[in-house]
């Protein structure tokens, strides 16, 4: 059984590290100075048109009460976004967009980030300090997170700035390792991924003699 259980945790990291995430580098930035896109892999983050940010040094976590990553600094942009002021997020392929971003004014309850993609709202929620919760007596903010299709999903910010720490990509699909084999298999016990025992002939990923299968 600690075989089957290390072959699940291996499938597990295999998403995480499909992940890209941009963030914003640890030097302070004025807007004279600032670049107007950052790349990460295959995940594109692009200043459009008339906007006037700049980076400062922020320290902030986001997540959850079971997992919390902490980001030092954050891309401010100063006012509300408009038919020529926004960001442009481009991705590769089909997945999960999560957004890390807090209102330019810890005081305000009304803040919204938008992600809208080919003309249709994926998201709008509301950004206020007091969403937060504390994990181990650190205050943790919550993402804006949406399923997202390959292209560009616009950024916005109708109400007015918004600070943005960071943007993770996940693709759904995730390469593991799992071979592609026939649909024969000798007598030896069979797993799924949940550990369980099943059948010879489970169509789906299996576990076998500790090693993986796609079984059709």
């Amino acid at each position: 059984m600690g075989k089957i259980f290390t072959l699940i945790a291996a499938v597990a990291m295999a998403t995480s590290m499909n992940a890209q995430t941009i963030t914003f580098g640890d030097v302070a930035v004025l807007n004279a100075d600032l670049q107007t896109e950052w790349i990460n892999g295959d995940v594109k983050l692009v200043i459009v048109k008339d906007a006037k940010p700049s980076i400062d040094l922020n320290s902030a976590y986001f997540g959850t009460a079971e997992a919390t990553t902490q980001y030092t600094s954050r891309l401010k942009m100063g006012g509300k976004s408009s038919s020529t002021r926004s960001l442009a997020l481009t991705v590769p392929s089909d997945g999960i967009v999560k957004v890390a971003a807090r209102s330019s004014n810890k005081d305000a309850i009304d803040r919204t980030v938008v992600l809208n993609q080919d003309g249709q709202d994926l998201v709008s929620q509301l950004v206020y300090d007091a969403q937060a919760i504390s994990v181990d007596s650190k205050t943790v903010y919550p993402y804006v997170t949406a399923n997202v299709k390959a292209g560009t999903i616009a950024v916005n910010f109708p109400i007015d700035g918004i600070n943005f720490y960071a943007f993770e990509f996940t693709a759904t699909t995730t390469t593991t390792g799992i071979k592609n084999v026939s649909t024969s298999t000798n007598s030896q016990e069979v797993y799924n991924l949940a550990g369980q025992r099943v059948s010879n002939t489970y169509k789906g990923v299996i576990i076998q003699d500790g090693k993986k299968f796609v079984q059709k």
